[in-house]
């Protein structure tokens, strides 16, 4: 339960840089019911040539026209600094991964950190949760 609580929170976060939708609350208000008849299907719309089409009891919810540009470009929004490529959740975190702090020992007693330094996707990322790297 933890763990999908954490996603959520950072799919909120990193909502600029998802292909998830940036602004939820503009697609809600775009949308003008909750409950309308659905799309119909090309072999639906041939279908109902013949017989009468059956109504969805839900409304399908529609991009907002930012998430369409940001999927259709698939690039950040330039607003936001430079454009960057947009991820999944998954492949975002996959990036963050590479991410490594290495310990080196210099002579015998000497232990120093090294940080690996952050892409500017990692940047961005790190910057939208709040994080700064520490050695």
């Amino acid at each position: 339960m933890l763990a999908y609580y954490l996603q959520w929170h950072m799919r909120r976060s990193l909502a600029p840089m998802l292909f998830d939708e940036p602004d939820p609350a503009v697609r809600e208000a775009q949308r003008a019911s909750p409950v309308a008849k659905a799309e119909p299907s090309p072999a639906a719309r041939r279908k109902a040539a013949r017989e009468a089409q059956r109504a969805s009891p839900v409304a399908k919810a529609e991009p907002s026209p930012a998430a369409r540009r940001k999927a259709a470009r698939k690039r950040t929004d330039p607003a936001e600094g430079e454009p960057l490529p947009v991820h999944s959740f998954h492949t975002l975190l996959g990036d963050l991964a590479t991410l490594t702090r290495n310990v080196v020992r210099l002579g015998r007693d000497r232990l120093t950190a090294i940080l690996a330094t952050p892409t500017p996707i990692q940047h961005g990322a790190l910057d939208l949760l709040g994080v700064t790297l520490a050695a």
